[in-house]
This record gives C-alpha cells, sequence and structure tokens, in this order.
C-alpha cells in the first residue's frame, strides 16, 4: 500500500529539519560561513545577472549610452569609425591568412 503524500511530507519536513540541527551541531563554522556569504553571494550573483546579464539583449550595447557631440566637419569625427567595426579585421585573433598578421 502507498504511503500518502501528507506523511511523506511530513517525513521529509521532520528530516530537513533534524538534518540542518545535525550540521548546524557537527560542522557550525562552516554552515555558518555558507549560510551568511553564500546568501549573499548568490543575492549579488543574482543582481548582476538581472542587471546587465542573461535576461537583457534588449538593452542597447555599453558603446551607444554616452555620446559626444560634435560637428559633422569636425575632422577627428570624420576620422572615426561606427562601433560596428570593431574589433578591426587585422587582428590576430580574427586573422585567418598570413599576409593579415603582420598589421597586427
Amino acid at each position: 500500500m502507498p504511503i500518502p503524500a501528507s506523511v511523506r511530507a511530513n517525513r521529509g519536513w521532520r528530516f530537513a529539519k533534524a538534518y540542518t540541527q545535525y550540521l548546524w551541531n557537527k560542522y557550525t563554522l562552516q554552515v555558518w560561513v555558507y549560510s551568511t556569504y553564500g546568501v549573499i553571494g548568490l543575492a549579488a550573483m543574482c543582481y548582476h545577472l538581472g542587471k546587465d546579464g542573461i535576461f537583457q539583449e534588449h538593452r542597447m550595447p555599453y558603446y551607444r549610452r554616452y555620446y559626444e557631440v560634435v560637428r559633422p566637419n569636425d575632422p577627428i569625427a570624420l576620422n572615426r569609425r561606427p562601433p560596428e567595426d570593431y574589433p578591426p579585421p587585422w587582428l590576430s585573433k580574427n586573422a585567418f591568412k598570413p599576409k593579415t598578421i603582420k598589421k597586427d
């Protein structure tokens, strides 16, 4: 005859309470350190992942948040490349031909 779900839940709850007490009595320092710094680290990781992590594909890239207003005929502005051109194609990590490595 199968055990009812409420009995299993009570047994699991009692085991969890007893096991946490056992861990606290046997490994006090480790439980204290993990419960404080582990929770703080987990909260910081969730905050950073939520702020600029895996859920932010719709946000604009970092280089588009800051703008510098220049005149269109400014010689420095004329020589600037758009951010989509970076990194340059002659970087050695992207170079697939020996002749492009010399430019690096």
